[in-house]
């Protein structure tokens, strides 16, 4: 039987055997774990599942969809992967947030799954917090969104829901979180 990969969308970092600093921030650490002496120059291991697995240069670390990381291959990247068409996911998921603002507005939260029967509940499961069966702070965790990201997609999401009159409002919070994570990578870019 054959089999093809789900459309997901993974972050990824190509390593160069120079960009240090960019490889820890990707992956959240302090600093690239210094390779032991019998490694050559530009090569570090990283931790997975799998067991240890080196990164030469040329490689890219990949951030899969359970936030873990991993080496892989340049000639296996590319011919696994290419860049996001974020403009048609964006499309996709739009069309199923308008389909469930719809029912929202019509007080009809059937759509939401989980224990509460897919009633609103402003603690464990905020209606402006939900689209379809995906709750913002589900999306965020499984993306592994830092704060900035995460405040951004939240805000983007409850936008008009939690308050119509201020969605505006909430989609300049998002912008404003934007701007804090741009300044943020400008620091760090040499």
């Amino acid at each position: 039987m054959k089999y093809q990969r789900l459309p997901i969308i993974i972050d990824a970092v190509q390593w160069t055997g120079e960009n240090q600093n960019e490889i820890a921030d990707f992956m959240g650490i302090t600093l690239i774990p210094d390779c032991n002496e019998a490694m050559p120059p530009g090569k570090f291991r990283i931790n997975t599942s799998e067991g240890a697995i080196d990164a030469s240069p040329g490689y890219w670390i990949i951030k899969d969809v359970e936030g873990n990381f991993y080496p892989c291959r340049d000639s296996v990247f590319n011919k696994t992967y290419a860049i996001a068409d974020l403009t048609k996911v964006w499309e996709i998921k739009k069309d199923a947030f308008n389909r469930s603002m719809e029912k929202t507005k019509a007080g009809d939260y059937s759509f939401m799954s989980g224990i509460d029967g897919g009633k609103h509940d402003a603690v464990n499961r905020p209606s402006h917090y939900t689209m379809g069966s995906i709750e913002v702070i589900d999306a965020i965790e499984s993306w592994g969104l830092n704060y900035h990201r995460g405040n951004a997609v939240k805000y983007v999401a409850r936008a008009g829901r939690k308050d119509a009159s201020k969605e505006i409002e909430d989609l300049e919070k998002a912008v404003w979180y934007l701007r804090r994570e741009i300044e943020r990578l400008k620091k760090h870019v040499r």
